[in-house]
């Protein structure tokens, strides 16, 4: 079996990642003839316009980084093999129009060198996944269902509704703001025009809760979907359909799937309770005037503030958080495929444990970009490019 170089969470778009690019072009250029694993996240397809497709903002991506694109047709032609495996972010590439933009872009030599692998690939004993499933805010509908941004996981939505729209999307890779922590970070960032882009966050935010009330005829037809491709899946992949079948049974269940938690990940609970306190602290204030406001005020503060300090002790709003959740995922999936070795991404966070690699993020990592190795005999060895 021949070397092969993984790497995860690229995050390339038309206008961000340039540097990140041309060191991945490095990358390419060391392990050429070697096979090639982009996990997931490796394209920002979820800041597509509204009046644009996938397929057009993966063209202008592409566009954007000419030399890593150069360095992708240097490898293939020299006989090495490319495997993208959609993550969260980048789900429309497994779509027909995206793939064919794709090849039309790289132009591999053998159509056999290019290849974008949903849900998850094997290598040998390897298993690899963007890990994005077994993360509630992040999850599909299906692992194989053709992704729709009309109902994608929460945090993907998120981002394409509110976060690429404001320009904001240093939020996304943010991953402890509480509600205090992002009104600071919002304020440095916009100044006197907060206000205007809070109430963005509320639309959007107001939007995906009340689809979360209406939306189980889509959910069920892309359950369906994701179904009816399982067979096909089995037979790329050589891990049985019963075993897949296995594996769903412990995907959690999306959190834009459910009201309630739709509403506590989007801090309303927080949001409330803070205004509620305000309105208590404004209203005592207004008692010293008027005596009769004394007793509002005493409510609105009882309602809010225990709730408010209660919460903000609290920085992870699912009883494990997707760093754990991944890793409980992977031991899962070592017992239930048999594999030696499962490497995911998504997190961000970085994590080695034996049978399990994370592989953070090539473009967010402090310091070094991580990635991993696996030489001729399956033996793994994450390296770190400095950055």
């Amino acid at each position: 079996m021949r070397p092969a170089l993984l790497t995860s969470d690229v995050h390339l778009s038309p206008e961000h990642g340039r540097s990140v690019s041309l060191a991945l072009t490095g990358l390419l250029d060391e392990v050429r003839g070697a096979d090639v694993f982009l996990v997931g996240d490796i394209f920002d397809l979820s800041q597509t316009p509204p009046d644009q497709t996938p397929a057009q903002t993966l063209a202008r991506t592409l566009a954007g980084h000419p030399e890593w694109v150069l360095a992708c047709k240097r490898h293939m032609a020299g006989g090495g093999t490319l495997c993208f495996v959609p993550g969260n972010h980048d789900a429309e590439l497994a779509l027909a129009e995206t793939t064919r933009a794709l090849f039309a872009a790289l132009e591999p030599p053998d159509d056999r060198q290019l290849s974008v692998s949903p849900w998850f690939c094997r290598r040998g004993s390897v298993h690899i996944e963007h890990g994005h499933v077994y993360d509630p805010d992040c999850a599909p509908n299906h692992p194989l269902s053709p992704a729709d941004a009309r109902s994608e996981g929460l945090g993907t939505a998120l981002v394409r509704r509110y976060l690429a729209p404001s320009d904001a999307l240093e939020f996304a890779h943010a991953h402890h703001l509480t509600p205090r922590s992002g009104l600071h970070l919002a304020t440095k960032k916009w100044g006197a025009k907060t206000p205007v882009h809070v109430l963005g966050y509320f639309r959007a935010a107001t939007g995906l809760c009340l689809e979360s009330l209406t939306a189980e005829p889509t959910w069920a037809a892309a359950r369906n979907a994701g179904t009816s491709a399982l067979a096909d899946h089995a037979e790329r992949t050589g891990v049985p359909v019963t075993v897949l079948e296995a594996l769903l049974s412990h995907v959690p269940r999306p959190t834009h799937h459910d009201f309630k938690q739709t509403f506590l990940r989007l801090y309303f609970d927080r949001i409330f309770a803070g205004a509620s306190t305000v309105l208590g602290a404004s209203l005592l204030v207004a008692s010293t005037v008027l005596p009769t406001l004394l007793a509002p005020a005493a409510v609105a503060t009882a309602l809010g503030l225990p709730y408010l300090y209660a919460s903000s002790t609290r920085s992870k709003r699912h009883a494990e958080g997707p760093v754990e959740a991944l890793e409980a995922a992977a031991a899962r999936i070592r017992t239930l495929t048999n594999c030696s070795l499962v490497v995911f991404g998504h997190t961000h966070v970085e994590s080695e444990r034996p049978g399990y690699v994370n592989l953070g993020s090539f473009a967010f990592a402090p310091g070094a970009r991580p990635y991993l190795l696996l030489d001729a005999g399956g033996q793994a060895e994450v390296r770190r490019l400095a950055v």
